[in-house]
This record gives C-alpha cells, structure tokens and sequence, in this order.
C-alpha cells in the first residue's frame, strides 16, 4: 500500500485471510489521509480508547485546521469514557481555536447534556443556531440542518412546542444526515406529547416505523422508546413512563455508540431517564422507591433538583419542595419549568398569591408556554376571580390548543358566569381530547350541571 510520497507498507498473510488483509490496508490508508474520520470510525465501531489516544496525537501535531476537528472528537471521546471535565475542556480547547465552529459548540452542547446541566446546553444551542450557517467547515447542505435542529432545541427550552415542531418538520424534510430525519420525527411525536396533543403525538409516531426502530442496533431505538415515555407522562400513566424510560435507558445502554454500560449507569441514566423513573414513582405513591432513584442523582443536574422538588410535592413534603424549586430555579434560571411546577405545588398548598407570582414568572420566561398559563387560570378560579380566569384560558389555548383539561376548565368557569353556549362548546371540546380518569368524571358533572 502507498500513500502519496510515503514509503510503501506491506500486510501479508494467508490466502484464506485476504479479506482481513484488506482490511488491514484500508484501515492504514484511511488513518493516514483522514486522520479524524478514522477517529470518528473507530468510535462508531465502539474502540473509544484508539480513538481518544488518535485525537489527542492529532490536537498535537496536527494541521491548524485538523487540531479543531481532533479537540472536538476528543470532547466526544473523553465523555464516551466518563471523563466529563476534560471533556468539556478539550471542547473549549478547540473554541479557542476557532470561536464561531459549531463543532466546538455541539461538543460543548453534548457534554453539557451528559452531564444535566440544561442551562449551559441552552446557550451553546444558541450559538449553534447562530453560526451554523457561516462555518465553511461544514457540508453547505448540513448547515440547515444543524441550524434548525439548534433551533427547534431552544424553542424546546422555553416550552414553545409549537413552534419547535415546524422546525423539526423542516428537518425532517432536508436531506437525511446520520439519522437526522428520523430523529426529527422521533422528537417531534414527543413534543406533540409535550404540548398536551395526544392524537398529534400518537399519529405522528403511526407514520414512523417504531418497531423496526426499535430492531435496529442505533440510536433510533432508544429516541422511540423516548418518544413512548413522554406520551405516557403527559397521559399520566405511571406505570406505563416507569416502563418506557427503563426501556429508554436500556436501549441507550445497548445501542450508544460512544458511551458503555458503566457510562450510562453512572451518568446517562441518571441525569436523564432516572430522574423521571423516580417522579412517576413518588406519583404512585411509592415515595421510598422514587427517593432511592432521585437521591442518587448528581446535585447539579437541572432536571434532578426540579423533579426532587417534585416528588417532594408529591409527598406534601412543602419545605423540601421550595428548597429544591429554589435550586432549580437558580441552576436553569431561563427555563420556565421549575418556576410552573413551583406554582402547582403552591395551588396545591393553597397558596394562590404565591402561586400566581410563580406562573407569571413562568410565562415570561416562556412566553408561548401553555402551561402556567393554564394554571394561571386555576388558580384565579381557586382565589374566586373567576371573571379573571377566560382571558388566561384563552391565552393557553392559542399555544396548546387541543389540551382536554384546558377546555375542561374553560368550560367550567363559563357554567358558573352563567354563559351556557360558550361553556357547552368548550365541555364538546373537552369531550373529543385526551382526559385523564378524573377529569372524564369531572366532565361528566359539569355537562349534567
């Protein structure tokens, strides 16, 4: 074998062995021209260690160019192997290098989420959508892709799923790139989930092919059972998102192609489906075997201290509810999830003021975020302003538009004002959407009323 000017190298053996010879010779010519794709191709090929130790020669001796692309890969790398906080400064190694190339900042991105830290992922998905269309390091018809997808992430982050989901739509209608339009579709059904649109998010995983995803040996299967985890936690069925984010873990667990099974059971797991695994726990009733899950989570992880918080609420356990709600609030103070769980807990508590302050925090943060809104509504309901609730209604309705509870309470508020028609209207549309075991029998009544 030669390669340009090189000495030749030679690979022998058995005639029964040529295949492997071959091999050997294409694998030699392929690190030697592409030295970080072959990085790349031993990390697909699961030999994360070859490729940490070819990366950091790479940062090293490599051309300019190839330093950014091998100290991103080594971000990569070194996460696959538990080791975060070298991680992230290989990440920012090659951002100093190159400031605006979104290699650098999915890197970042990535690490931040292993690691749960929402809010440091939010602003590197900024700036991925940013730059994404000016890094003439990347395939131009990439560019969009990523750009959107950056895009749709932090639409994610301030509850604004509607929006979220045309962008992944537009994804998924670009060119496909390693999956990029089937995991599109996949995150699109869990945000329909998201948005309280049952039949949206059922019909969109109908037109996905969910059990040959599930077959296959990549990431599709675990984005599926994803997808299934957070149909079943808008639903309320616990039982049933205990089952799917297990299977989620398990399948990330199986077919990650960086990260192993000690990886995900130290960090993976638990800062993105055990978190969930232990609220739907504490929401049926087993609050030791909830604790067992969330105790062990990292004391730095957004949607750790969140859901502490609220399987804390759950337990009417209220001080350690507003010690956890506080940290959260203070580790991800641009989401507006921790603020409208905070101000479900103080409805529950009976604290309408309080509860109200938290949902107007709330929806400024997430300004096309339905539900404080909602709640808003609630608890004006629960203070006797109900003449204030329609209007807060109305509001959550133009952002989530078919949530059955939404309508269900619209409608009550309009029985007791005395408008009949506009209430019958609401409780018809109430009919027709998702309700949860409770809210059919509170439908019930009120359409009897």
């Amino acid at each position: 074998m030669r390669l340009n000017g090189e000495p030749a190298r030679t690979f022998t053996g058995s005639a029964a062995k040529l295949d492997g010879i071959v091999q050997q010779a294409a694998a030699a010519v392929f690190r030697r021209a592409q030295p970080y794709r072959y990085g790349v191709h031993l990390v697909q090929t699961r030999r994360v260690p070859e490729a940490t130790a070819l990366m950091e020669d790479l940062a090293q001796t490599g051309s300019p160019d190839d330093r950014v692309w091998a100290w991103s890969g080594l971000s990569l790398t070194l996460s696959g192997e538990g080791r975060f906080a070298e991680a992230l400064e290989a990440a920012r190694r090659a951002q100093a290098l190159e400031p605006h190339r979104i290699t650098a900042e999915l890197s970042l991105a990535q690490t931040y989420v292993f690691t749960g830290h929402g809010e440091d992922d939010l602003r590197e998905q900024k700036a991925v959508a940013e730059d994404a269309m000016g890094d003439s390091s990347v395939t131009p018809s990439l560019r969009p892709v990523i750009r959107d997808d950056a895009r749709a992430m932090v639409a994610e982050a301030a509850g604004d799923y509607q929006a979220a989901i045309i962008l992944l739509d537009g994804v998924a209608a670009m060119a496909d790139y390693q999956g990029s339009v089937e995991s599109a579709q996949f995150e699109a059904a869990r945000d329909a989930a998201l948005l309280h649109d049952a039949a949206q998010s059922r019909a969109r995983l109908s037109r996905i092919d969910v059990a040959r995803a599930l077959r296959r040996d990549d990431g599709a299967a675990a984005e599926a059972a994803q997808a299934r985890a957070y149909q079943a936690l808008a639903a309320g069925d616990w039982r049933a998102t205990i089952a799917a984010f297990e299977q989620d873990r398990t399948l990330t667990e199986k077919t990650g192609a960086i990260f192993g099974p000690e990886v995900n059971s130290a960090w993976i797991g638990r800062v993105l489906t055990g978190p969930w695994v232990g609220y739907a726990d504490a929401r049926l009733g087993d609050f030791a075997a909830a604790h067992a899950v969330i105790d062990r989570t990292p004391a730095d992880c957004d949607l750790c201290l969140r859901l502490r918080a609220d399987i804390d609420a759950a337990q009417k356990n209220w001080a350690g509810a507003e010690f956890w709600f506080a940290r959260a609030v203070r580790a991800a103070p641009s989401f507006p999830f921790a603020e409208t769980d905070w101000g479900r807990m103080l409805l529950q508590k009976g604290d309408y003021d309080g509860a109200i302050a938290k949902f107007e925090s709330a929806h400024a943060k997430g300004p096309h975020f339905a539900d404080p809104l909602e709640l808003w509504g609630e608890a004006l309901i629960a203070k006797n302003r109900s003449d204030l609730a329609p209007a807060r209604f109305e509001d959550a309705a133009s952002y989530a538009p078919n949530w059955g509870r939404l309508h269900l309470k619209w409608g009550e508020v309009l029985l007791w004002s005395g408008r009949m028609d506009a209430a019958r209207m609401q409780f018809a549309l109430a009919a027709r959407l998702a309700l949860s075991a409770s809210e059919k029998s509170e439908l019930a009544r009120m359409r009897a009323a």
